[in-house]
């Protein structure tokens, strides 16, 4: 039943999928139920969804919502969502323009996994914009790329963790509305556990389940499986598994 989260080690948080069977009478051991999914957009527009969100809300349930990252397409469906919640509500983003979105409406932010890895993410952005431009020579019957290597600056933030950089700080914070509450960010709980410095002004939602590896583009509804498929080991022979466009690790498989 869902993936177990837990928020600043202070409350315990599960995940569900939007397609899962809801079991409210389950959920009353939990701080808060999560339901939505972080790459895949379908259930924004899905009446059952909304429909899923009011039987937990009756349910006496907290509840918040996990969206995905929005293209064009997604947006109106996403405002839409927002505009037609039952109560105001925590919603995880995964990209910029939903995070303003969501700062500009009743409901409270969050920062999502995808979020806070993407290069769009506006930690490591300024760094991108300033990197020079990479070059297409033309070979004797190819095209190739040549390397630019990134700036210190870049390597440096890569290897951190971005969100936590004073720089993406300032940036969430100042898309947030909400002053006198602390921003979430949703983290993996990798091995080395919770992260050394938590910043003024943010707390943690760390997720205990699957660890992300990478997100697929969408093509087509038909060829995304919503079963779990085992596609491949890390280089420490862990188990990766796809789910939709999403690929991972289960923290459950690492060595210990």
């Amino acid at each position: 039943m869902g993936q177990n989260m837990r928020l600043d080690r202070e409350q315990n948080c599960i995940w569900l999928d939007p397609e899962e069977e809801l079991q409210t009478e389950k959920y009353n051991i939990y701080d808060r139920v999560y339901i939505g999914d972080e790459g895949c957009s379908r259930f924004l527009s899905s009446p059952d969804f909304l429909r899923r969100i009011n039987e937990l809300v009756s349910s006496g349930t907290k509840v918040g919502i996990i969206a995905s990252y929005l293209t064009p397409e997604r947006e109106a469906n996403f405002i839409r969502l927002l505009e037609t919640l039952p109560e105001p509500m925590e919603i995880i983003v995964n990209d910029v323009g939903a995070l303003r979105l969501v700062s500009n409406s009743r409901h409270t932010p969050a920062i999502g996994r995808l979020l806070v890895r993407q290069n769009t993410d506006p930690a490591i952005y300024s760094f991108y914009k300033e990197q020079p431009e990479r070059v297409v020579r033309s070979g004797q019957d190819r095209a190739r790329l040549t390397y630019v290597a990134p700036s210190v600056a870049l390597t440096r933030h890569l290897v951190g963790s971005t969100v936590f950089s004073s720089e993406a700080a300032s940036i969430f914070l100042a898309e947030f509305s909400c002053a006198n509450e602390k921003m979430t960010v949703m983290m993996d709980l990798l091995p080395q556990g919770m992260p050394d410095k938590i910043p003024d002004g943010f707390r943690v939602l760390l997720n205990t389940g699957n660890i992300l590896v990478s997100v697929l583009p969408c093509h087509s509804c038909e060829s995304c499986s919503n079963q779990e498929v085992s596609i491949g080991k890390t280089r420490a022979n862990v188990p990766i598994y796809r789910k939709r466009n999403i690929c991972y690790y289960k923290y459950s498989d690492l060595p210990r």
